[in-house]
């Protein structure tokens, strides 16, 4: 039997003769190797962690964009080559009123650019805005009933009073050409 320079066998019991030296020097590499690989899979599991935790944030994200995609496109009905157009009136609005309540309080600052960003949006998205409307009323309607409430009565005696301002204007119409 050839002498091995690490392990010498005795051919009687034909187990290793273990010498303290030598023993030292084959235990450290295998304690560095398994350190090694024991550090490596560490390294693999926490990139395999991460890489899933970004995947399900991706996922989230993806999601979160196609639920608002969806909901734009269920809301906005007008006609799409006029986006950019009814876009930027209603920008040019905000900036008019924006300009026209320079020397005005705080809240006429506040108030005029969006009331006219308001009613500009709603001469260009007519559809679009009322589609609006009805989803802010059903948020309302869910979440803040009061509220709703109190908007169905004030719209009511508002109904109210238009009907009787028509109904004024006839009488006062047919008064007038009964007249002349």
């Amino acid at each position: 039997m050839s002498k091995n320079f690490y392990k010498e066998v005795d051919p009687a019991t034909d187990k290793l003769i273990v010498d303290k030296d030598t023993d030292s020097l084959q235990q450290q590499p295998e304690k560095l190797t398994a350190f090694i690989r024991d550090q490596r899979l560490k390294i693999a599991d926490g990139v395999e962690d991460t890489k899933q935790n970004v995947d399900k944030i991706v996922k989230k994200c993806n999601e979160a964009e196609n639920k608002v995609n969806s909901k734009i496109s269920s809301v906005y009905a007008d006609d799409r080559s006029k986006l950019g157009l009814g876009v930027a009136s209603v920008i040019v609005a905000m900036m008019t009123g924006s300009i026209m309540s320079r020397r005005a309080g705080r809240s006429m600052k506040l108030i005029t650019p969006l009331l006219l960003g308001t009613f500009t949006g709603l001469y260009v998205f007519p559809r679009t805005t009322h589609n609006v409307c009805d989803r802010i009323y059903d948020y309302e309607l869910k979440h803040f009933p009061v509220l709703a409430k109190k908007q169905r009565e004030i719209k009511s005696e508002l109904r109210e009073g238009l009907e009787d301002c028509r109904d004024f204007s006839r009488k006062f119409r047919k008064m007038i050409n009964e007249w002349f």
